[in-house]
């Protein structure tokens, strides 16, 4: 039983940094191990029980900050950014394009909310805007796992030849506290990439 126990131990441990590397090393019972993810080894320990070994990432990690959590796969890593004392990003882009961007406001009571949603999502989208791409806006919401609503809008930014992109703006605040989230996909890869938006918005 213990030697079981070990093992979970070795492997939540290794977990974390698994995604990170190709290979690494493991100590088990005073026998040291070059290991790959993915790969299964046994080892013999010392009182003669044999055990086996593997190590694979999490499914899923959590970011987490003072205001805001939610999931990612290991895959893909959000940053944090201060840009000033009131405004941090917590931003997540692939090498398709697709991403997500977290504004934590600290000054949000004195935003003009409304003039905001519009200002970021015509910036996001400028390029496209000064090509001729027409962007249909409708009224959207989202429910977050602690039942608070953030309210704005999605928005489809495309041409006669180019199908373009969806694009979320959503805010919400309480005092001087609020959050401001971006999504923005290529429709030609919504299959492939809609699984990174759908995990934040599922677990924000």
């Amino acid at each position: 039983m213990r030697s079981i126990l070990w093992i979970i131990h070795i492997i939540c441990c290794l977990s974390i940094v698994a995604h990170a590397q190709r290979g690494y090393q493991i100590t088990i019972d005073g026998q040291t191990l070059e290991v790959e993810a993915e790969k299964t080894y046994t080892v013999q320990l010392k009182s003669g029980e044999s055990v086996q070994v593997s190590v694979r990432p999490k499914p899923v990690n959590v970011y987490k900050d003072e205001f805001l959590s939610f999931s990612n796969s290991p895959e893909h890593t959000p940053s944090k950014t201060n840009i000033h004392d009131k405004l941090d990003h917590v931003q997540l882009v692939t090498q398709l394009g697709t991403y997500y961007l977290i504004q934590e406001h600290s000054a949000y009571d004195q935003l003009d909310v409304s003039r905001l949603l519009q200002v970021v999502l015509k910036k996001i989208n400028a390029k496209e805007i000064s090509r001729g791409y027409s962007v249909d806006q409708n009224p959207f919401s989202v429910t977050t796992q602690d039942s608070v609503v953030l309210n704005g809008i999605k928005a489809d930014v495309s041409s006669v030849n180019d199908s373009g992109f969806e694009c979320i703006v959503v805010a919400y605040g309480v005092g001087s506290k609020g959050v401001v989230v971006v999504t923005r996909i290529q429709s030609a890869f919504k299959e492939s990439e809609q699984g990174i938006l759908d995990i934040l918005w599922e677990t924000l």
